[in-house]
């Protein structure tokens, strides 16, 4: 790739730079060398300012735009090119092309909450084009006339009088009109749909099969040219009294149905609504008004038409025929949903034009007009299509929107649940159509009678919105008996076989337990032979504490009912090197939380933790804690006799002391004596490292609200899942925050109990007590050895981890393109959280928080009074995630 870099000349535009197509570039990055897009500024008032949508091949290094020109159009673009039919390096000649009338600027256009969906400078172009820059607009402007036969009857039937201005002699109209084709602004795209733009960016890439990966790899890009339809502005009239409130404005908005708008398809109101709005327009224009259609690409509510088709299918072949009652199911059979037109961009348009106000709505659809309501614009009047215009077929229809919230005005009051289930459409067969439309236009007729005889104000309120409950009528009684015999018999088959499958995994289960069932021997002083400290844990309720004196270790507690057992009750365990400043601030902040906490430690004592380094304290010696004062550590510091010590460690090169990895003997070994001595205060126990901020509550959202887990009859081991560097390892939970179900603990402890010794070395993976064995890797590869238990990835349905491992204000900007596959990335999902998304909004455990002043700050982030100076400190990234959290734990409520 040659380029041309030369200095910007006095008008502030800079010089174009070139690409030749010689080569296939799949895809940029950010801080690429040779990426410097033209700045836009979405929302400035001043289109030289603001900056254009570039887009095009021509200016690879200078494109400010994701996507391709064109829309749908633009693959036509590559065939055309492909076929030798079109120079890629043509550029179209736009001297003859500019705007045919003028529309704006409007204030709307400088606003990216009213317009975010269409660039309103699509069709202004003027310096960067004289520049050389290659510019596609996404607006044009023109005049024309339209020739329906609707118009046409119209006029002969006296309803329509030709002025030669708006309506001509020979039944044409007069239009002006713009063709307009998506250009999203994504941060605003993103917030009008309630997401992050990250994770609108991951879905479009998701879904559309990674067609734009610079939706990904170009986060600094926030325009995006989507593959969808545009639409088309009609206006009869003059456009520039379209924003004066005081001169009448007729508007539909009308979305594509090309069966019935084309080709007069009579299963739909489509066509008959949209020419009813075009004859009100040309009325409204001959009054002095001004008259608006604007036309949406959504072909069947924005599923397409094949999808339409399929719809259309299900509706005639279903049990009963097509009814108005089950109107809307099909569509969520087919399709997963009932619309995707997702009104929040379509007021767009009404905003480019400058519409405040409109006088006359030609539109029954609740959706369409609380969108245009809900963006400043007033809509006084609603008209609703007459009863005389609807098909017979398009009953079905209208009658299902109206009882479902569309505007009823005063032609469709009365529609209630008996005419939902009343109103039917065509047999598919059609060999009886002509009864069968006899006995529907019967139907109609009697709806007409009862409409004109009801004396209702024009304006009522819609219905509320009520699902169709399907009914599924009797057929033939020989054949269905014969079916349900035939399930009974399949019934029976299958539990027989569970019942043999169920007994023969228990028997199995029995002989395992039989074979390794040790007794319940107290394990804690088997290390060291030095004597142990009393048994104590601490509950905590209402955040004060009271001592619990535990089960005696050779007490037998038997199990709970599952159904019956007391609830999610957390355990918090902390694995500890005594110091009493983090203890002291544990305790006031997330300790006081826990169901139950206690700090298990080394019995040596002494020295002052600075991070992961141990100094020396003058004041304070290396001791083993039996030779100090009674009293002078509280009641859940619990201390771990261990063969291992952490202080039998040579210093480094400074001549600091080391914290020795000893940590698998220091783990195994609490997780025995809290299953010895504490199984029966909790149904989870989650290991918390001390510099981990940790959400007791949002463990108990997380297993019994999403998951819906049974901690006594299920093995469950979950946190933030991370891959083994070594080879032939499984994947484990990294320590930051590992939680376990009392069933895995009340198992795990048997098995780390018979646990051989290995060899001191480096990594093994087996089983075994060893010095130099790590904690995450040990213990996945115990749990899924003997227990056949594997590491649960705590991640919501946007794959966003619980368990953050680092700071979160700092993985809330960890991109994993830009990173590549380091370790943290390593073996997750395509689509995992990242940046904004990269957490959970119910976090369990966020990690690396070693200074108390730190771990106090997070207390005031998520916990503290609503706006408190520790909140007001945080960048807008990180304040609105601690606002979600703070919103999920219901602080501010």
């Amino acid at each position: 790739m040659s380029k041309q870099r030369v200095n910007n000349n006095d008008d502030g535009i800079p010089t174009p730079q070139f690409t030749q197509l010689d080569y296939v570039n799949l895809t940029s990055h950010t801080d690429s060398f040779d990426v410097d897009p033209i700045p836009i500024s979405w929302g400035h008032p001043d289109p030289l300012v603001r900056g254009p949508v570039i887009c095009t091949v021509r200016h690879s290094s200078q494109r400010n735009a994701i996507g391709a020109h064109g829309g749908s159009y633009c693959v036509y673009t590559g065939l055309a090119v492909a076929a030798g039919k079109l120079n890629p390096d043509y550029v179209p000649n736009l001297k003859l092309t500019s705007p045919v009338f003028r529309i704006g600027p409007h204030p709307g256009w400088s606003d990216p909450r009213k317009i975010a969906s269409i660039d309103p400078f699509g069709h202004v172009y003027g310096g960067y084009l004289e520049k050389g820059f290659d510019i596609r607009p996404t607006i044009a402007v023109t005049k024309a006339h339209i020739d329906l036969p609707e118009t046409r009857e119209a006029v002969s039937a006296g309803r329509l009088v030709p002025d030669g201005r708006i309506l001509l002699s020979t039944g044409q109209s007069v239009v002006s009109k713009a063709a307009i084709e998506p250009v999203w602004y994504l941060p605003e795209i993103a917030r009008r749909f309630g997401c992050t733009e990250t994770v609108l960016r991951q879905s479009v890439f998701r879904m559309t099969n990674g067609m734009y990966p610079e939706l990904i790899t170009r986060p600094d890009i926030k325009i995006f040219l989507p593959p969808i339809g545009g639409l088309t502005i009609y206006i009869w009239g003059d456009p520039d009294t379209i924003p004066d409130e005081d001169i009448e404005l007729t508007c539909r908005v009308h979305d594509e149905c090309n069966g019935s708008d084309v080709f007069g398809s009579d299963i739909c109101t489509c066509r008959p609504y949209l020419t009813h709005a075009i004859e009100e327009c040309i009325k409204t224009a001959q009054r002095g008004g001004c008259g608006l259609v604007i036309y949406f690409r959504k072909e069947g509510r924005s599923l397409g038409e094949v999808t339409k088709y399929l719809v259309y299918n299900t509706r005639k072949r279903q049990a009963g025929g097509d009814s108005a009652e089950n109107y809307f199911s099909c569509t969520e059979q087919v399709a997963g949903v009932q619309d995707t037109r997702f009104q929040a961009l379509m007021p767009d348009p009404l905003h480019f034009l400058g519409v405040t106000k409109i006088h006359n709505f030609i539109s029954m659809s609740d959706m369409k007009y609380n969108a245009i309501v809900n963006t400043g614009i007033e809509i006084v009047n609603r008209v609703e299509i007459p009863q005389e215009l609807v098909p017979l077929d398009a009953q079905v229809e209208i009658t299902a929107k109206v009882f479902h919230g569309y505007n009823a005005g005063k032609t469709y009051q009365g529609i209630d649940s008996n005419e939902l289930k009343r109103t039917k459409g065509r047999e598919y067969g059609y060999d009886k159509a002509e009864t069968t439309d006899a006995k529907r236009k019967n139907i109609v007729e009697e709806k007409n009678t009862r409409a004109r005889s009801l004396s209702l104000p024009t304006m009522a309120s819609a219905k509320s919105s009520r699902r169709p409950v399907r009914r599924n009528p009797v057929t033939n009684i020989d054949r269905s008996s014969q079916r349900k015999n035939g399930r009974v018999f399949r019934l029976f088959l299958s539990t027989l076989v569970v019942l043999v499958i169920a007994l023969f995994a228990m028997a199995v289960h029995l002989s395992r337990r039989v074979m390794r069932a040790p007794s319940r021997r107290s394990f804690h002083s088997s290390g060291g032979g030095v004597p142990q400290r009393r048994d104590a844990a601490i509950s905590i309720s209402g955040g004060v504490a009271a001592e619990k004196h535990p089960t005696s270790s050779n007490d037998i507690t038997p199990t709970p009912n599952p159904i019956d057992y007391p609830g999610d009750r957390v355990y918090c365990m902390v694995p500890f090197i005594w110091n009493e400043e983090m203890y002291t601030t544990i305790m006031e902040t997330w300790g006081k939380r826990c169901d139950v906490i206690n700090f298990l430690t080394d019995s040596i004592v002494g020295g002052k933790l600075q991070g992961d380094k141990i100094t020396d304290d003058p004041s304070m010696g290396y001791r083993p804690y039996w030779e100090y004062q009674p009293g002078t550590f509280p009641d859940n510091v619990i201390f771990i006799n261990m063969t291992r010590t952490w202080n039998d460690c040579d210093k480094d090169d400074r001549g600091v002391k080391k914290v020795c990895r000893h940590i698998w003997e220091k783990m195994w070994r609490s997780w025995v004596y809290v299953e010895e001595n504490h199984l029966d205060l909790a149904e989870w126990f989650c290991k918390v490292d001390y510099d981990t901020f940790f959400f007791p509550e949002n463990v108990k959202y997380f297993v019994r609200d999403y998951k819906k887990w049974n901690p006594l009859t299920e093995y469950h081991y979950f946190g933030h899942w991370i891959q083994s560097r070594h080879k032939g390892s499984p994947p484990m939970i990294a320590g930051a925050t590992v939680c376990w179900s009392r069933k895995t603990l009340d198992d795990i402890a048997d098995v780390y109990r018979e646990m051989p010794k290995g060899r001191t070395g480096g990594y093994r993976g087996k089983c075994e007590d060893r010095a130099e064995a790590t904690e995450e890797a040990s213990t996945s590869i115990c749990l899924l050895e003997h227990l056949n238990v594997s590491a649960y990835a705590a991640r919501d349905d946007e794959l966003r981890e619980y368990v953050s491992l680092d700071r979160y204000k700092d993985v809330l900007t960890w991109n994993r393109t830009e990173q590549g596959e380091w370790w943290y990335w390593r073996g997750k999902p395509n689509g995992a959280g990242e940046m904004e998304n990269a957490i959970a909004t119910r976090p369990i455990g966020i990690h690396k928080y070693k200074e108390t002043r730190m771990i106090r700050e997070l207390d005031q982030h998520f916990y503290g009074p609503k706006n408190n100076k520790e909140i007001k400190k945080l960048n807008p990234r990180s304040r609105t995630f601690v606002d979600k959290v703070r919103k999920n734990l219901g602080i501010d409520e």
